[in-house]
């Protein structure tokens, strides 16, 4: 290390003085910087890391935590500002360091350090009431050891100078002021050091119940012999209806067989990862390998398991015995597999090394290392490598077991150079692969260029030998890669079936067409689905039932809820969902003419909708119960006749006589008159009116109404009044219709002849 470098260091090593640096406070009151703990409070932090990387010893804080197993905090006395609390840390070797933590969260005296800040801080809000002290930048909540918490988040990033960077990460529990995460990384430009730690368990807050699963062992005991392997069941259980995935990961272990640490057994989980669905319970496996060298005796193997921000933990105790027989080597073998398998490969082509075939016969595989005989290696069960130039090379696999013991293995490759013009499809698929007449299918093809050159290309996909979609024109570049290509087929017309794709990809330059023609998979075709409305036919308001059948089932997950969406005509009447391609759907017919209207049924699905209709036809509402009343007179009199009004009321289409009956008759001066009638016949009925020989120019409205039973009926007439002549330049005379629209009941068409709707006329003229 540079001479220069060691006080950015040591100045990245007193955390305070990082914590002490300048920020901009809030603009509110001024808080009160008391502690939030009392004496006996206690924490424990795991989830513990430490590194150091910058030379020489580990300095503190970053030595307390490496190969730290987790550290616990015992608030032992609180006077004023001042903390004091017993730390225990406890490391992975099962040694432990006790510490004392003493300070004030006002002024950050003592090693209080980052441990303890003064309660109810919030965002804006100084932490300490030194000069320039940094800021709460931010609160939220996260959960912290079973219970909801409102945190008091520090982010602070510093570069004291160019290539060093100081980062760190405290939240605190806003309510006491307590430690409940830190992060914090050092990077210089030759190293790096960074501590992290998480509270997981306390006695200050009881834990909320919550959805969370329980964990268990069987067996908890295993007697394992050195380089044996042995397995237990882990137990997964849903708790109050929680849901989700969980991960289980293996617990690091120091490693060193030529002192007192030595146990370093080798974890796997199988699956890693279970889904729990509420109230049920999932299982793993879990694979224990004791490498020789072990200290024999009994050893305690961690089991934590992870959904989101939840752990749930157990354990495994293992009894440690002597070794067994002797350790056979592994056996190494591998696969060469070309993009094309019926092709050599080619310069540039990126070609999967497979070593799966490779076993140990004892224990297992620790290690894959390739030579690949051109100069240059790689790592892992499965390795791609591209040859830069043709020839013969040798590739060999070597493997490593579990007790250290090693195999090898050599193949032959054949590599050639590349045609200049040469592309081909090398997979092929459909989505959705059944889907409903009329419903779109969308292709992919995976194209690779294995020519030297750009090329444009015409691809062309097939259902049986039928073209189903074309794409024109497009270019492929040359990349090790694949190049995905998507067309969309509209299946309308298709007869319901299973159909085979396929495409083909045309160069016409193309030195090897063997590779333009791919076949895969099939597309499953079903009839078009159904739409039943019941009843089919009905006035405005009927209530519809809408059963929906023969949709496609969503794939993505399976059983997961379809939305419907369902129209009159093309006007939305509301959605339901289904999970089997079946639904049922009750409307009421909206406002609509009568005649044949269509019901739509799409239901959502992608790349696009799955749509199905039927027919219902909208009845003339029936009128009022049958019954009809009408009014019959003559169009024109004059002063002094005697106008003769009849009046029909009708039941159901035939003469009926009414239970009531009133005849109003509206003068144009606004006045309204009652009108005696007579029964001439059954439901017909007569009056008149003798019309005044003056001051009666004009029209005059009829209302008359009738009841029979609950039924009810009106009806309206009209007649005119002129004088025995009229000047050529007189006002046009008011219709009836004027009358019609305007005339709701009696006291309307008085008003309305006070507004002008009826027009009076004077009986007298002035002599032409």
């Amino acid at each position: 290390m540079r001479s220069h470098a060691r006080p950015i260091i040591l100045f990245a090593l007193t955390l305070a003085s990082l914590l002490l640096a300048p920020a901009i406070q809030g603009a509110h009151a001024a808080p009160t910087y008391t502690p939030g703990v009392k004496p006996g409070d206690m924490a424990v932090y795991a989830r513990a890391s430490g590194s150091w990387g910058l030379g020489g010893p580990p300095q503190p804080p970053f030595s307390q935590f490496i190969d730290l197993n987790y550290t616990t905090l015992q608030v032992t006395s609180v006077t004023g500002e001042n903390v004091t609390a017993a730390q225990t840390f406890v490391y992975a070797n099962k040694t432990s360091v006790s510490d004392t933590i003493l300070g004030s969260v006002a002024t950050d005296s003592g090693n209080i350090t980052f441990w303890f800040i003064a309660a109810n801080l919030t965002a804006g809000d100084p932490i300490y009431t030194t000069p320039n002290p940094p800021v709460i930048n931010q609160t939220f909540t996260q959960t912290f050891a079973g219970a909801p918490r409102t945190v008091d988040a520090l982010n602070i990033t510093q570069t004291p100078s160019p290539g060093v960077v100081l980062f760190v990460n405290v939240w605190w529990d806003q309510a006491t002021g307590i430690l409940l995460l830190i992060d914090y990384i050092v990077t210089t430009p030759t190293g790096s050091a960074s501590l992290f730690a998480s509270l997981v368990e306390t006695n200050i807050w009881s834990p909320v119940p919550q959805p969370g699963f329980g964990i268990g062992t069987d067996p908890n005991f295993l007697t394992i012999q050195e380089g044996g392997s042995n397995s237990s069941t882990i137990r997964l259980v849903s708790e109050l209806g929680f849901s989700g995935s969980i991960t289980i990961t293996p617990v690091a272990f120091l490693c060193n067989f030529n002192s007192t640490i030595g146990f370093c057994p080798i974890v796997t989980f199988t699956p890693s990862t279970v889904f729990l669905a509420p109230g049920g319970e999932a299982f793993e496996t879990m694979n224990i390998t004791i490498p020789r060298g072990t200290v024999n005796g009994t050893h305690t193997i961690p089991v934590v398991a992870f959904s989101g921000s939840l752990e749930n933990a157990t354990s495994v105790t293992v009894n440690v015995v002597g070794p067994g027989p002797s350790d056979i080597p592994p056996i190494a073998d591998f696969l060469i597999r070309v993009p094309n398998a019926t092709r050599t490969a080619q310069v540039g082509q990126q070609i999967l090394f497979d070593a799966s075939p490779s076993f140990d016969p004892d224990g297992f595989i620790t290690n894959y290392s390739w030579n690949f005989g051109d100069g240059t290696g790689g790592f892992g069960e499965f390795a791609y490598h591209a040859y830069g130039s043709p020839g013969n090379f040798t590739a060999t696999l070597t493997v490593e077991d579990n007790a250290g013991l090693t195999g090898t293995a050599s193949h032959q490759i054949i590599v050639i150079q590349a045609p200049h013009h040469d592309v081909g499809i090398i997979n092929l698929y459909s989505s959705p692969n059944v889907a409903i007449s009329g419903q779109t299918i969308v292709f992919t093809a995976l194209l690779v260029n294995l020519g030297q050159q750009p090329e444009t290309v015409d691809l062309t996909f097939y259902y049986d030998s039928h073209p189903a979609a074309t794409v024109n024109g497009f270019n492929i570049p040359v990349t090790q890669y694949p190049y995905y290509v998507n067309a969309l087929w509209d299946t309308s017309g298709i007869a319901p079936g299973n159909y085979t794709i396929s495409a083909t990809v045309s160069l016409a330059t193309d030195q090897n067409p063997a590779n333009d023609q791919f076949t895969d998979g099939q597309v499953t075709i079903l009839p078009p689905p159904v739409l039943v409305a019941s009843p089919t036919s009905g006035p405005v308001g009927t209530k519809v039932l809408v059963h929906g059948s023969g949709f496609p089932v969503s794939g993505i997950p399976i059983g997961y809820p379809v939305t419907v969406d369902v129209t009159f005509d093309d006007q939305f009447v509301g959605f339901t969902t289904m999970t089997n391609g079946t639904f049922n759907f009750v409307f009421n017919v909206p406002v609509a003419q009568p005649g044949p209207h269509e019901i739509h049924a799409y239901a959502q699905f992608y790349p696009s909708q799955a749509e199905a209709t039927a027919n219902f036809t909208v009845t003339p509402a029936p009128s009022a119960g049958g019954l009809t009343l009408t009014i019959s007179v003559g169009t024109i009199y004059f002063p002094g006749d005697t106008a003769t009004i009849y009046v029909l009321s009708s039941l159901n289409g035939g003469p009926s006589p009414a239970q009531t009956v009133h005849l109003t008759l509206l003068l144009p001066n606004g006045t309204a008159r009652i009108l005696t009638f007579k029964s001439i016949s059954p439901g017909l009925y007569q009056a008149s009116y003798k019309v005044p020989a003056t001051g009666s120019i004009g029209t005059y409205a009829l209302v008359a109404t009738s009841q029979i039973n609950n039924l009810n009926a009106t009806a309206l007439g009209s007649f005119e009044v002129k004088p025995t002549w009229i000047q050529s330049n007189g006002r046009n005379i008011a219709t009836a219709g004027t009358v019609i629209g305007a005339v709701g009941t009696v006291s309307v068409l008085g008003l309305a002849w006070r507004k002008g709707y009826f027009t009076k006329r004077k009986d007298e003229f002035p002599a032409p």
